[in-house]
């Protein structure tokens, strides 16, 4: 599709980088993350660029959620994060109750990525370009 940005060698150097399963293939860096399903489906999870300062320490929401989706293939979730209460909260779908993921995530995640408080949903909301509405979460759930 592209062999890098016009007149920008930084940002190629950046998010073109050389394709692993084929020597001498460069490979765009989307930032999404990513999982399969049973099915072979690709199931888009994350961005990795949600990065905030949570207890002191820099926390990537994302790894948050893969660690959460880990635990469960039928979960998705988001986590979303209030400036004001500096809590991490996390939304999700999936079998596993409030208080088995806390517990679960705290063997898989630092205690500063444990989210302070998990809201459990029949759907996650998602925008037009069906990924999660996270604009939507914060204004439901952080105001």
């Amino acid at each position: 599709m592209a062999i890098g940005y016009l007149n920008d060698d930084a940002s190629t150097e950046e998010k073109f980088q050389d394709n692993p399963l084929k020597p001498g293939e460069r490979i765009y860096c989307t930032g999404d993350i990513v999982k399969k399903n049973e099915y072979g489906e690709i199931i888009f999870l994350s961005r990795k660029d949600f990065m905030i300062k949570h207890m002191g320490h820099r926390v990537e929401l994302g790894e948050i959620e893969l660690a959460a989706s880990s635990l469960d293939d039928q979960m998705q979730c988001a986590c979303i994060f209030d400036k004001e209460k500096e809590h991490i909260i996390m939304v999700y779908v999936g079998r596993l109750s409030e208080k088995e993921l806390k517990e679960k995530l705290k063997e898989k995640v630092q205690r500063h990525m444990v989210p302070n408080r998990f809201i459990k949903l029949e759907n996650l909301p998602l925008n037009q370009n069906n990924k999660v509405d996270r604009k939507k979460l914060k204004e439901t759930y952080i105001g």
